[in-house]
């Protein structure tokens, strides 16, 4: 899942599609797609925090570039 941040309030168990964008390499813009369900909603100063459970996992066949950060950014914290 994911925490993000919405101008706009949602509902809880709402169905949300979300686009992710990166960088590659040769700072190429690329996008990744995924759909999930609303799990928490919360006010903030602008606008609404949102936790996001996505439908499916993430993997490297599904998600070449999110699955790329993610491990990039787990070896840096390990």
């Amino acid at each position: 899942g994911a925490g993000l941040h919405a101008k706009e309030p949602l509902q809880v168990n709402d169905v949300v599609d979300v686009a992710i964008a990166f960088l590659d390499q040769e700072g190429d813009e690329q996008q990744e797609k995924l759909t999930g369900t609303v799990a928490w909603v919360k006010p903030w100063e602008k606008g609404y925090l949102i936790g996001v459970v996505w439908d499916q996992m993430v993997t490297k066949e599904r998600n070449r570039w999110l699955y790329s950060y993610l491990n990039e950014t787990l070896k840096e914290i390990a």
